[in-house]
């Protein structure tokens, strides 16, 4: 498929992790003709063995790349014209509490990857639905940072966590051709996670495309200190 070519440019699989989003599932789909041509950028390792998800439901994915525990969940589901929701589901919910303890347990800094904003200011018809159950579970188990697109603006907010607030951070889209009121032109964001003896220092740099020059250029950055979670 196209998006598996597009992939492969970018790096091999186990370079690059990939979440799905509502764009990927406006309608039913044919799993094999779809998702699965690119399914190997979703394979998660460490506990959650490492192997490609086998189908629209088998999520989430763990992913561990040094100290850090990528947990990549599908919000995509099929949606009725005019909408562009997201939901996770009950059981899917409950994979991501049990990886979130289990990686808490080991000391790693995870990182929650969700399409669709799980909070702060989103359209009815573009919401998470279940991101209240999502919150829930972030309250009671913790994360270090969520991670999510689908709004194609800046934000950083926060989600409750057992010990301190969870920094929740989205960009905009990185194949945006122009801005659009407050969605600007293409950016993306480079995360570095270093530990420290109190939790974790994450710095963000965001990119963005200059149209004069035709290439992408730092436009700011900032530093957050992170505890770690007792959970």
């Amino acid at each position: 498929s196209a998006a598996a070519r597009w992939l492969a440019e970018l790096g091999p699989a186990e370079d690059v992790t990939v979440i799905p989003g509502n764009h990927d599932a406006y309608v039913s789909l044919d799993w094999s003709q779809t998702w699965q041509k690119w399914s190997e950028y979703m394979a998660g390792d460490g506990e959650a063995g490492g192997r490609p998800p086998a189908d629209f439901e088998d999520f989430p994915f763990l992913r561990l790349r040094g100290p850090v525990a990528l947990i990549g969940t599908s919000s995509a589901r099929p949606s009725p014209p005019g909408f562009a929701s997201g939901r996770l589901g009950a059981e899917q919910i409950e994979r991501v509490a049990a990886l979130l303890k289990t990686t808490r347990e080991r000391g790693l800094c995870r990182v929650v990857l969700v399409h669709h904003p799980p909070t702060g200011p989103i359209a009815w018809r573009k919401r998470l639905v279940d991101a209240q159950a999502l919150g829930d579970v972030i309250r009671r188990h913790g994360a270090e940072i969520v991670l999510h697109g689908h709004d194609h603006s800046f934000s950083e907010l926060a989600l409750e966590g057992p010990d301190a607030p969870v920094p929740v951070f989205g960009v905009p889209s990185a194949s945006a051709a122009e801005a659009h009121g407050r969605r600007p032109q293409a950016h993306y964001g480079i995360f570095r996670i270093e530990p420290t003896k109190e939790g974790w220092t994450l710095e963000l740099r965001h990119r963005g495309f200059d149209p004069a020059a035709g290439a992408f250029k730092e436009t700011a950055s900032l530093t957050r200190h992170l505890p770690a979670s007792s959970g």
